[in-house]
C-alpha cells in the first residue's frame, strides 16, 4: 500500500464519522472509545485536525510492510502525546 493513498483514505474515513457524529464509535461499549470522543469532541479545530492527521498515518502503519517507520511531523506526534496524556488522566 502506497503511504498518501492509505492515509488520505484513514483520514476520510475519520471525516465521515466525525460528520455523522460518530454514531459507529458511539455505539462500542468500551471506556477507552468513549473517553476518546470526549477528548476529540472538545479539541479546538485546528488540534482535531493534526489529530486526525496522526490518527490516519498511524492506521495506514498497520498495513505497511515491517520496517517501513511512520513520518509524523512534530506537531502530529505531539498530538498523539496530548491524546495519551489526556486519556490517561481522564481514567483517573
Amino acid at each position: 500500500m502506497e503511504p498518501a493513498i492509505g492515509n488520505a483514505f484513514f483520514k476520510r474515513e475519520f471525516e465521515a464519522e466525525e460528520r455523522a457524529g460518530f454514531p459507529r464509535l458511539s455505539r462500542i461499549p468500551d471506556t477507552s472509545v468513549r473517553r476518546f470522543l470526549h477528548y476529540f469532541r472538545s479539541l479546538p479545530q485546528s488540534d482535531a485536525e493534526l489529530l486526525r492527521r496522526a490518527i490516519a498515518k498511524r492506521a495506514t502503519g498497520f498495513f505497511l510492510p515491517m520496517g517501513n517507520p511512520i513520518d509524523h511531523t512534530n506537531a502530529e506526534s505531539v498530538a498523539l502525546e496530548q491524546k495519551a496524556r489526556a486519556l490517561a488522566q481522564l481514567a483517573d
